[in-house]
């Protein structure tokens, strides 16, 4: 009834229909059985792994690679690439949650995950020519994340 008023005195009539049609339509906010079960094994994960560590790691301002090479074997690094490039398929949304996950208890660590896969390796995979992947590719394996062609780039 207010839609139809709204079409008949307004100027704009289809688009102020439009918006009125687009308020009203509810929104399904629930996430996929997939990304809630990828919340569930980040959150506990987190909670489990990186809680106990986080005051301490900021207080001395140190890196864990120990933490790190965890979060690697749990499919955090290469989260959206494709198993071919040693990924591990999530959704785009099912990484953004295991991000927010992870955030939730220790913004560094939220910042290595992110950092990797939205920097690092995102632009190489999204836009790098099959010559560069090829070249790159042992930084795209998540079990990698602490070295590239076998020699460690970050103290063990």
């Amino acid at each position: 009834m207010l839609s139809e008023l709204l079409f008949q005195i307004s100027p704009i009539r289809k688009f102020i229909r439009l918006e009125v049609l687009v308020f009203l339509t509810p929104i399904n906010f629930d996430l996929p059985e997939e990304v809630t079960l990828i919340r569930e094994t980040v959150r506990e994960f987190a909670e489990k792994e990186i809680s106990p560590m986080a005051e301490e790691l900021d207080a001395k301002e140190t890196f864990s690679p120990e933490l790190t090479k965890k979060m690697g074997d749990l499919g955090l690094f290469g989260a959206y690439l494709p198993e071919e490039y040693g990924g591990s398929e999530m959704s785009y949304l099912a990484y953004i949650v295991a991000v927010e996950e992870i955030a939730r208890v220790d913004g560094s660590q939220a910042a290595t995950v992110a950092t990797h896969n939205s920097l690092g390796i995102g632009p190489l995979y999204y836009f790098g020519t099959k010559e560069q992947k090829e070249k790159f590719e042992a930084t795209f394996q998540s079990d990698n994340i602490l070295e590239y062609k076998g020699k460690v780039i970050l103290p063990v």
